[in-house]
């Protein structure tokens, strides 16, 4: 068994991350904050992310995935292709690199087990 697995839940470090501020109740009915709720009775330590990028942020990258996704076709039905290009933008690339960056940010700085989590990752990584 590999020294990790045999640490105790008490002893570990776990961040969770969702769109919008996980210990808000009211946000997606509450699901995170439940789930963030019962993580934090099993493990030592739970940390919440919002992966929410600031709004200029999320604005520019919903623009950019929509652009990506627009063709021609969506002239026919202007109504009908707004929705489905903000569905589109939202699960873009250029997004999910903007929610990248806000986790990123939210991140730096902060320690686990003595070491920050960029040491960590690049530890890993090399």
């Amino acid at each position: 068994m590999s020294p990790a697995m045999e640490r105790s839940p008490e002893s570990l470090a776990l961040g969770m991350t969702t769109t919008g501020d996980p210990d808000d109740p009211t946000a997606s009915s509450g699901l995170p904050t439940s789930l963030l709720g019962a993580l934090r009775e099993l493990m030592g330590q739970v940390v919440a992310i919002s992966d929410a990028p600031s709004r200029g942020q999320a604005r520019a990258a919903l623009a950019a995935g929509t652009l990506l996704s627009w063709r021609p076709s969506d002239l026919r039905d202007l109504r009908a292709a707004k929705v489905k290009l903000y569905n589109v933008g939202k699960t873009s690339g250029p997004f999910a690199a903007a929610r990248a960056r806000s986790t990123s940010a939210q991140l730096a700085g902060k320690t686990l087990d003595g070491k920050t989590i960029s040491e960590k990752v690049k530890a890993r990584l090399s």
